[in-house]
């Protein structure tokens, strides 16, 4: 049986050498789980050391802006870092807050909830402060900022 340029003598995948190419093409597809599946794989690439994978994410998140289910599984896979954590932060004022965007908006918390703090606790505290938001999404702020200061873990379990 020929064996697989990225699966090492191990039987571990070596992410750099995972090819690239259809994963960009299915991250693009109509098929929502093709696209989700995509993304994942993506996200992988660039925790492993490929920073092209991380780069195309910025790059899609910008391009399905307005498709809120599949921006929100694009969130969950977007590098975390400083980059990453401002555009997210941006996101609170880009959309409004309603019935209809409440879950992709909570998505936004979870993902900049698990960001380096240094990345992440100027902006909540931004956010905490900032009386253009409602009560309630304040205190939805603040929870999550002292998530953060305490390491509270993993918010997608």
């Amino acid at each position: 049986m020929p064996r697989l340029p990225w699966i090492t003598k191990d039987g571990y995948l070596d992410w750099r050498k995972v090819p690239i190419d259809d994963l960009l093409r299915r991250s693009l597809s109509e098929d929502f789980s093709e696209m989700r599946s995509a993304c994942g794989v993506l996200g992988a690439m660039e925790v492993n050391g490929r920073t092209e994978a991380g780069v195309y994410l910025v790059g899609l998140f910008h391009y399905v802006r307005d498709d809120l289910e599949r921006l929100s599984e694009v969130v969950k896979v977007l590098p975390k870092n400083r980059q990453t954590a401002q555009l997210l932060f941006e996101e609170f004022y880009r959309v409004k807050s309603s019935n209809t965007t409440r879950r992709y908006l909570n998505t936004v918390l979870k993902s900049l909830a698990e960001f380096p703090p240094s990345l992440v606790e100027d902006g909540f505290e931004r956010l905490c402060h900032d009386k253009t938001f409602s009560v309630r999404m304040r205190a939805k702020f603040e929870y999550y900022l002292e998530q953060v200061r305490v390491g509270a873990g993993n918010f997608w379990a």
